[in-house]
């Protein structure tokens, strides 16, 4: 699902010094409003016999996360979804990249190869059960911003999964 795709993707475009021009919205919801939502919506009689989907009711524009990553010191050239595609391909291939590099543009390629909902339509859901059942209770859904971006590229970068903007090679 996104929060397994949505990673590799990011962490492709930064590899890549590149992105794909994508018409879509991005939702990001960090999982410490997912949980705390899910244990307070648990808790409500009114929650009981509803259906939830914990996505954000205020998507992003592809191209505005592409602009805070861009903010954040990452040098991304827009390009077509296919010529960036084409790239990950090469990447998964090209002998001279260590094996650990290699293989992450394996996967991430083939991340892309199955139909997704970040690049596909998909069917139409509704965040209402959430905001209804979330109001009154101090529990929000964060802005998709700089902020969060950032709390998301700082761990990332802690645990080595992506570089800092300097170590992209």
């Amino acid at each position: 699902d996104l929060e397994d795709i949505l990673p590799l993707i990011l962490k492709a475009c930064v590899l890549l010094r590149a992105c794909p021009m994508l018409d879509i919205r991005v939702t990001m919801v960090p999982v410490d409003f997912v949980t705390r939502a899910m244990v307070h919506l648990a808790g409500c009689e009114k929650s009981w016999g509803k259906a939830f989907h914990y996505f954000h009711p205020n998507p992003l524009p592809w191209n505005d996360l592409m602009g805070l990553i861009r903010d954040l010191g990452y040098q991304l050239d827009p390009m077509s979804y296919d010529d960036w595609r084409r790239l990950m391909k090469r990447g998964a291939a090209d002998t001279s990249l260590p094996r650990d590099r290699k293989a992450f543009f394996a996967h991430a390629f083939l991340a892309t190869v199955a139909p997704h909902f970040l690049f596909y339509k998909r069917p139409p859901m509704s965040a209402a059960n959430v905001q209804e059942g979330l109001r009154g209770s101090g529990i929000e859904y964060p802005d998709i911003d700089a902020g969060l971006l950032g709390a998301y590229f700082d761990y990332w970068r802690k645990v080595g999964f992506v570089p800092h903007p300097g170590e992209v090679v």
